[in-house]
């Protein structure tokens, strides 16, 4: 499963410093875990404002520690260390929950309306990894039947491969609408 790969490999990056990483992943179990009986969309708020609040206080501390450090003169390169990390530029993306797994249905997205998640973030990215999936199917009626030797002397039936474009799940368009009018 491609996406559960790329949630463990977000996982492994950095785990001495989780608070220094961006892009924090989350699936549906950890909602679940989060939201302590109710629905998804509390873990998801609760995930965020925690995720949120420790870089906050990150961000607070390294200010203090800036202001210390000219106080009382200390290492330059301590002190430039300390204003980078409080001075760093408004734009910069702070916090990227990955989120997989949720919502997944209708009722989930709701859910995530009514707790009010999509006024939370600045953005919303919904990626789709799309795939094709390959078959065998038998072969349409004007052959079905038909037998055919193999190499091996054995009889089967007529079997073609297909080749399908996996399609995505409805709850993606609704969660984009539900995004684009937060």
């Amino acid at each position: 499963d491609l996406c559960a790969r790329l949630l463990a490999g977000l996982r492994e990056e950095s785990p001495e410093d989780p608070i220094g990483r961006q892009l924090v992943p989350i699936d549906r179990d950890e909602l679940v875990a989060l939201a302590e009986g109710g629905p998804l969309a509390k873990g998801l708020r609760r995930k965020f404002e925690k995720e949120s609040d420790a870089r906050r206080l990150r961000k607070l501390n390294a200010a203090r520690n800036s202001a210390i450090a000219r106080v009382q003169g200390q290492d330059p390169q301590a002190l430039s260390d300390a204003e980078n990390l409080a001075e760093e530029e408004p734009t910069k993306v702070d916090l990227v929950l990955v989120v997989s797994g949720y919502p997944a249905s209708e009722e989930d997205l709701n859910d995530a309306k009514a707790e009010g998640i999509f006024d939370l973030a600045g953005l919303w990215l919904s990626v789709y990894l799309a795939g094709r999936t390959m078959h065998e199917e038998p072969v349409p009626d004007a052959v079905a039947g038909q037998e055919v030797t193999t190499d091996n002397s054995a009889t089967e039936l007529c079997r073609q491969r297909v080749e399908r474009a996996c399609e995505p799940p409805p709850i993606l368009g609704q969660l984009s609408e539900a995004a684009g009018s937060a």
